[in-house]
């Protein structure tokens, strides 16, 4: 018996059916008020459970999370105010049978894949692998009129997926944005090499694992002079980090709006643009034309 993932063909002496792992989303927003209804609710039935972390948010992201935990039951919310804190809210399942899902404000995932993806997951097709990326579209532009998007496509672009294998670990800790950074402990037999490319497997139109990602689009409605490609922590000023530490960073988002992330500009720009339907994606909830670019 062997378990077919698309085109991964696995011998059956590593596949798992009596127990479907548990699929913890967590998404770390900070003012992402447009899109953070439609990022939540496509994820919503691939998750077992889902934490939504506002870091200091001041548009309406606040009262868009509240609306999606009335909605669905297995929302946990919380207000931080240091991305460094956000760790901490998965780090004890490392060494459970758990994948753990970051998804950002900014991504929009399809839905229909991702029961596809679930239903893989169920019969063991991905429980070797330590991480799993999917296929991206960097977008530069979105069309709700004509159900489309512009974008570059990973590959050649850097996929930003975040989907982690936590039964593969022993530890892993650390003051640090979830997901990045920290220190990782591993299993006698598994290790940071253990990922798997499922971008390079799968063109977009055949990939199930696959996401909008609106990082050149205007998300939030304090973005009041067009859309912004954001900092990363690490490329802030150090001046701009302490006040993040200390919960005042907000006060300074205007100032470092226009401001291009270098690291983005470089890995999420590569190759030709394409143009890729998006009815699969924005099915389930009526955003805001007037919002979208």
């Amino acid at each position: 018996m062997t378990c077919v993932c698309g085109q991964l063909t696995l011998s059956s002496d590593f596949v798992s059916v009596s127990l479907m792992p548990k699929v913890v989303g967590i998404s770390l927003v900070r003012n992402e008020d447009i899109f953070i209804t439609q990022s939540i609710t496509n994820i919503a039935n691939f998750c077992d459970k889902i934490i939504i972390l506002d870091n200091l948010s001041t548009d309406n992201t606040a009262e868009r999370i509240e609306q999606l935990k009335k909605t669905f039951s297995h929302i946990e919310t919380y207000r931080i105010n240091d991305y460094r804190q956000s760790h901490s809210y998965i780090a004890d399942y490392a060494g459970t049978d758990t994948w753990v899902f970051g998804v950002d404000g900014d991504e929009i995932y399809d839905p229909i894949g991702l029961a596809r993806f679930r239903e893989q997951l169920r019969n063991g097709c991905f429980e070797r692998h330590w991480a799993i990326f999917g296929n991206v579209v960097h977008c530069v532009q979105l069309d709700a009129h004509r159900n489309c998007a512009k974008g570059y496509l990973s590959p050649p672009s850097r996929s930003m997926t975040k989907f982690f294998n936590f039964s593969v670990l022993q530890s892993w800790n650390g003051q640090c944005e979830r997901l990045h950074g920290g220190e990782k402990r591993f299993r006698t037999g598994f290790n940071e090499a253990q990922r798997l490319a499922l971008n390079e497997q799968f063109s977009w139109d055949e990939a199930f694992f696959r996401c909008l990602h609106l990082c050149f689009i205007r998300r939030s409605t304090k973005e009041v002079g067009g859309a912004m490609s954001r900092l990363q922590p690490d490329e802030k000023p150090e001046w701009l980090k302490k006040l993040d530490r200390a919960g005042l960073g907000t006060l300074f988002d205007g100032v470092v709006q226009g401001v291009r992330s270098p690291w983005k500009e470089d890995k999420y720009r590569r190759g030709d643009l394409r143009v890729v339907d998006t009815r699969q994606f924005f099915s389930r909830v009526d955003a805001d034309e007037s919002l979208r670019e």
